[in-house]
């Protein structure tokens, strides 16, 4: 049985604490934006421009490092992060906020594709092993996630500077943690796990690129939901606490996918999960549409977690299973993947909000869904031709030679 004190235990104890201060602090800025009376369409541009620097750093940050090592990424995003926290709880206009949530976007992006491959290298055993290792350290981002938005509805009610301490004090124990775990697996102990050097799956490439599809659909939501719907539960005189609690049910549902997956290998290299999640999702936004009623809001938004835990899952096993000599490249790219969708659903959602109303951008995420799921079939369907073809003429040159 692992320790919990193992070094994967505790770069997953920083995967919770980053994701819990993300979620307390993020959720901290949008309210600060309402208070300060930014309008629908600069609420999600303040989403997407620290989405924008994330996406942009997460596409050389896990080469960086590749090459320089993962703890030193670690150490900066903290200290980035903290301090434009720090500032942003002082300011006294959202455009101020604008100018700085890039910062703790492109400080954000040293942690998450490093964390993933440093983890990964910790890692002793093959497939099965791995799958643990992920499915735990999702669950527990999941949860940070999850409780963030929690806390922050409470907090924010006591004092508009609280979620930001809060996500800073995170951020220096996710220092403390980074600066004594050790860089490079130890030798196995007697008992672990042997370390299996497995061949990729034939379809890998096919499944990474069906689950990129799907994770930029679920991303693209959430960006969506977190960013505006704050205004609009506003505007239905809903309470930030009861906000918090909507927002969390994205990460509740996520948090049970990630204890599934965990628990079972069936899931991988198949498309009909990522299917049947999405088309659930896309249910749940056309729910949001149509409802005014909060435990109305909280199925539709659990159901876009269920579907972000499927595709989530799915990316970061693809990017990592089989890559031996450049895991932080692709977990940056699994990163940027997903920020991007984070990055494009609050321009979209919101400037269509400015056009029309607050619910309007439901319906596009919807259409998002839609998208990506037929982009997936086309991509499923073409991948599947050549191998027909190829049965084909050999069935006819056996009849031939029968």
């Amino acid at each position: 049985m692992t320790s919990p004190f193992a070094p994967t235990r505790r770069l997953i104890g920083a995967a919770f604490l980053v994701d819990f201060a993300v979620g307390v602090a993020s959720l901290g800025v949008t309210e600060l934006g309402v208070l300060l009376k930014a309008s629908p369409f600069l609420l999600g541009l303040m989403g997407t421009v620290g989405s924008a620097a994330y996406t942009l750093g997460c596409l050389f940050s896990g080469r960086l490092s590749d090459r320089y090592g993962r703890r030193r990424c670690v150490v900066a995003c903290t200290l980035i992060v903290s301090g434009v926290w720090l500032v942003v709880g002082h300011v006294d206009r959202p455009t101020q906020i604008l100018l700085l949530v890039p910062f703790s976007g492109l400080g954000l992006s040293l942690f998450w594709p490093p964390l993933q491959a440093w983890l990964a290298e910790l890692t002793q055993g093959g497939r099965h092993e791995l799958n643990r290792t992920l499915g735990l350290f999702n669950m527990l981002w999941c949860a940070g996630l999850m409780l963030g938005p929690i806390a922050c509805g409470y907090l924010w009610s006591a004092g508009h500077l609280l979620p930001f301490f809060a996500g800073i004090g995170a951020m220096v124990l996710v220092l403390t943690i980074a600066l004594t775990a050790p860089r490079r697996r130890v030798s196995a102990a007697p008992g672990d796990p042997p370390d299996k050097r497995e061949a990729p799956h034939p379809r890998a490439a096919l499944f990474l690129h069906l689950a990129w599809a799907g994770n930029f659909a679920s991303w693209f939501a959430s960006g969506v939901i977190k960013s505006l719907f704050p205004k609009l539960g506003d505007d239905l005189g809903l309470a930030p606490s009861l906000v918090g609690w909507m927002i969390a049910a994205i990460h509740i549902a996520q948090l049970l996918i990630f204890w599934l997956a965990r628990r079972t290998d069936r899931w991988q290299y198949r498309l009909w999960p990522m299917l049947c999640a999405q088309a659930l999702a896309l249910g749940g936004m056309l729910l949001a549409f149509c409802t005014g009623r909060p435990s109305l809001f909280f199925v539709a938004f659990a159901a876009v977690g269920v579907c972000a835990g499927v595709t989530y899952v799915g990316s970061l096993f693809y990017s990592l299973h089989g890559n031996a000599d450049e895991k932080g490249g692709k977990a940056g790219l699994h990163e940027a993947v997903l920020g991007s969708g984070t990055l494009l659903g609050p321009l979209v959602g919101g400037y269509l909000a400015n056009l029309t109303n607050m619910r309007t951008p439901f319906l596009l995420v919807a259409a998002v869904y839609a998208f990506a799921t037929l982009a997936q079939v086309a991509l499923w369907r073409r991948a599947a031709a050549p191998t027909a073809d190829v049965e084909q003429r050999l069935a006819a040159e056996v009849k031939l030679r029968s």
